[in-house]
């Protein structure tokens, strides 16, 4: 899934892969200001554009979901994960982190997550390719892979030999 977040002062370009998505990352990391731009994209507050797409579709604005520290949950929270293609950006403040039985909840949902925290939630199942923290390179802010780091160096690498490999095939 490709989520680019443009406003006035900020350009956040992030890619994920697979339903959990881990932001991690300490005050100041870009974290907060990731799930504000979105709640403003959500309200319709001009002067943010968003495009959320992975292979398939684009995400329309309606399936996007953020849970935070002021959501209020009004009857059965678990009704709101019944939906199917949606991405849900929950910050670990969000009361919704309180309840018991939100891992079996959150595991069964057909819906993607981006999960805003400090560290990785323990009863959440985690795959180290889908932890990162946010970086700011030249004006845009990128979600690196906290854990996998060296995977663009290997797979620089291997596209050199791929290159090497078919050049000397050639010759």
């Amino acid at each position: 899934m490709q989520l680019s977040i443009k406003s006035r002062n900020y350009h956040f370009e992030l890619e994920f892969h697979g339903k959990f998505n881990f932001i991690l990352g300490n005050s100041g990391t870009f974290k907060t200001l990731l799930g504000n731009l979105l709640t403003k994209y959500k309200r319709g507050i001009h002067g943010i554009s968003v495009k959320i797409s992975d292979d398939r579709f684009k995400m329309k604005k309606e399936s996007v979901h953020i849970l935070g520290n002021d959501t209020v949950f009004e009857g059965d929270y678990k009704n709101i994960f019944n939906v199917v293609g949606h991405l849900f950006v929950i910050d670990e403040c969000c009361e919704i982190f309180k309840k018991r039985d939100l891992s079996s909840i959150l595991k069964e949902s057909k819906n993607y997550f981006i999960i805003i925290s400090r560290k990785v939630p323990g009863f959440l199942p985690v795959s180290i390719d889908s932890v990162y923290h946010l970086e700011r390179k030249k004006g845009m802010i990128f979600n690196v892979p906290e854990y996998a780091k060296n995977n663009g160096e290997l797979t620089s690498f291997a596209q050199s030999i791929d290159y090497i490999s078919t050049e000397d095939s050639a010759n």
